[in-house]
């Protein structure tokens, strides 16, 4: 945590979660949905898009529901490249920019699932008690991970050479800490915290 970090002191972790005070009408057509952001401020914490179409498939053919890809309006014409990438299939929904805060923010909450890269979405998810699942690129989730960790769970690839990496821009090109975790493992990890959630209510 950045604070340990710079004051040198241990602070106790409480956890801190937003409670919605009503339900929040949306437009969505399922309610059983999992949310996936694939960008991230930085391309070495971005995740490829053909591995995010891969991830994309893996996901519902383990859990057999629908996928919305979240973003700002700037990142639709990416997202609707991967989606391009998955056959356009109907369970497959760019949502990127269509929402106010509010809206999103509950549409997180009722969620299975939202998987991440370290970036504010998954902070935002944390924080309204959605199940986050966050993939780490080239960054230090000991100081930049979300900050509950009751309904978290962080996946980092450790055994590369070029590991510890703060680089914005990965050498290979595409991050290999991101792309050399597996959809298999990404899937069982979810799956895990997922039942943990159901377990907790």
């Amino acid at each position: 945590m950045l604070l340990e970090k710079y004051t040198g002191k241990d602070i106790p972790r409480h956890s801190v979660y937003y409670k919605f005070k009503e339900n929040i009408s949306t437009d969505l057509p399922s309610e059983k949905y999992i949310v996936l952001n694939v960008n991230s401020g930085e391309q070495s914490r971005t995740i490829p898009s053909m591995k995010a179409a891969s991830l994309i498939q893996a996901m519902h053919e383990h859990f057999d529901c629908d996928i919305l890809l979240v973003g700002s309006p700037k990142e639709r014409e990416r997202l609707d490249q991967v989606i391009s990438m998955t056959g356009n299939k109907p369970y497959v929904k760019n949502v990127a920019g269509e929402y106010p805060l509010d809206k999103l923010g509950w549409i997180l909450h009722k969620s299975q699932c939202v998987i991440s890269t370290d970036s504010g979405l998954a902070h935002f998810a944390n924080h309204v008690g959605a199940p986050t699942v966050v993939i780490f690129g080239a960054a230090d989730d000991t100081h930049t991970s979300p900050y509950n960790r009751g309904n978290l769970t962080v996946l980092k690839k450790t055994e590369l050479p070029c590991l510890p990496c703060r680089k914005g821009v990965c050498k290979f090109g595409e991050p290999l800490c991101i792309n050399q975790l597996s959809d298999e493992y990404i899937v069982t990890e979810m799956e895990q915290l997922m039942q943990k959630e159901l377990l907790n209510d």
